[in-house]
């Protein structure tokens, strides 16, 4: 039997190049393949060249936000579809509210257990 993730590919953006590492190689161990970046501006050119199934953004990004990367993927027809799942240090309903707002599938708050963000990707992947 082969493992479904196999042929997905996670776009992960965080600025926190510790952060990035940690889960690129927890992906990577999972069998996704991986795009990583630290900033939301080259995400965006990023999504738009390879189109990976999901992506993975922290909210606060320097040369475009979490929010703003969501925003504008979800306008353009060519990258509307792909899943995002936003990492976040903040839980507030306003967070919240602004991430469903901007088209962000799912908000997980960090710190998020290794187990916890695989599920959520599988389950945005329908894996």
């Amino acid at each position: 039997m082969t493992n479904s993730s196999s042929r997905h590919t996670v776009l992960l953006a965080e600025d926190h190049a510790d952060t990035r590492m940690f889960y690129a190689e927890l992906f990577r161990s999972s069998a996704y393949e991986v795009i990583e970046t630290g900033r939301g501006d080259l995400a965006l050119t990023l999504a738009r060249e390879k189109m990976p199934s999901l992506i993975v953004t922290d909210l606060a990004l320097p040369g475009m936000t979490g929010l703003d990367l969501a925003r504008a993927l979800k306008s353009d027809e060519a990258t509307k579809g792909i899943p995002i799942l936003c990492l976040s240090g903040y839980s507030d309903s306003e967070t919240s509210d602004a991430a469903t707002a901007s088209g962000i599938d799912r908000l997980v708050v960090k710190p998020c257990l290794p187990d916890e963000l695989l599920t959520h990707a599988r389950q945005l992947l329908g894996s």
